[in-house]
């Protein structure tokens, strides 16, 4: 039989879905698996890379080729089963069309009247869930759904199939630590709670009191990278270059794909903006602190944080979120306290 995975979305919503397509790869074992992602998340197919299971690359938003190029796949393809595991209305819409195939699909209410796919095309799916975020202190987590979807009602976590060892990508110049805190400088946020250069080099310096540090930053309209560079060891992806100034921060530039993913997952700590870095720390059980930003501490933005939390739970125990502010000082106390919590 065949089966198709519909998943083109990004890498943090494919670590939230890696416990349902556990389950799909046992459900499946012995039949072709095919996998639609993303330009963005197909770094994450080492996880269910099998000798069973097939990688196609689509946009993240499908241009109208694409959305021909997936109405002939299943067109030409006799596919048994499908899971539509990203709320996409134009995946919503092949069910009308083909009828023997089983889709399963993890629909979405939203505020505003919103709904992926309309009510009256739910129908057409041979089995679905919703994901409804018009509830309030009651939203189910997005991993529990799709275990739910994936195995039509119910919660079952079979033994891993899951590839959890990050495969090499290319021989670096650069060796790191045995030990150390991965930390995500993301410029916007933390210009925004005015830290100025100072504040962000002691706040790195209180961290390698406790580990070595090694951080990346975005690139494109940041105004720290030459500070960086200048001020700790630099080493530069793309060029395979390292700058050593004889510091226990390490600034990593351009870093992207596995090597950034090995970087995380053998981090002994992951300080970041909740992101795709997050996610995948509290996948493979690293203690995490998730900088959840929020420009206003309004009521409406404090509910839409809280809903955020329950449905993007984390998988291990040792995360604690942060909304960090503008006092500095309270801020870094609790991350440093957290910090060597788990030493």
């Amino acid at each position: 039989m065949k089966v198709v995975v519909l998943k083109n979305d990004s890498i943090g919503d494919t670590i939230h879905s890696l416990p349902s397509i556990n389950e799909i790869l046992v459900k499946h074992n012995s039949d072709d698996i095919y996998f639609f992602l993303s330009k963005i998340n197909q770094y994450t197919f080492f996880f269910f890379k099998k000798s069973n299971t097939h990688l196609k690359i689509f946009n993240y938003s499908l241009s109208f080729i694409e959305k021909i190029k997936v109405f002939l796949f299943f067109l030409f393809n006799k596919i048994d089963t499908a899971y539509i595991l990203c709320p996409k209305n134009f995946y919503f819409y092949l069910p009308f069309f083909f009828r023997n195939t089983k889709f399963s699909g993890l629909c979405l209410n939203a505020n505003n009247n919103k709904f992926r796919p309309l009510i009256f095309m739910r129908k057409y799916l041979y089995f679905y869930l919703i994901n409804d975020r018009t509830l309030e202190g009651k939203r189910e987590s997005l991993k529990n759904l799709q275990l739910k979807l994936v195995n039509e009602g119910k919660i079952i976590r079979s033994e891993n199939r899951l590839n959890l060892k990050i495969p090499p990508e290319n021989e670096t110049n650069f060796k790191t630590p045995n030990k150390y805190i991965f930390f995500h400088f993301k410029s916007d946020i933390f210009e925004n709670l005015n830290w100025d250069e100072k504040k962000i080099s002691n706040f790195l310096n209180n961290l390698s009191d406790i580990h070595d540090v090694l951080f990346i930053t975005d690139i494109e309209g940041n105004n720290y990278v030459n500070f960086f560079m200048e001020k700790f060891n630099f080493y530069d992806y793309d060029k395979n270059e390292y700058f050593s100034r004889n510091s226990k921060i390490t600034y990593l530039h351009r870093i992207v794909g596995l090597e950034l993913f090995r970087i995380i997952a053998n981090s002994a700590k992951t300080i970041a903006p909740h992101s795709s870095f997050t996610n995948l720390s509290s996948f493979y059980n690293i203690p995490t602190i998730d900088l959840f930003y929020m420009k206003s501490l309004s009521k409406s933005d404090l509910q839409s944080y809280r809903n955020a939390a329950r449905e993007f739970s984390p998988f291990n125990k040792k995360y604690f979120r942060l909304i960090p502010s503008t006092n500095y000082d309270k801020t870094i106390k609790k991350i440093l306290l957290f910090s060597k919590k788990y030493e």
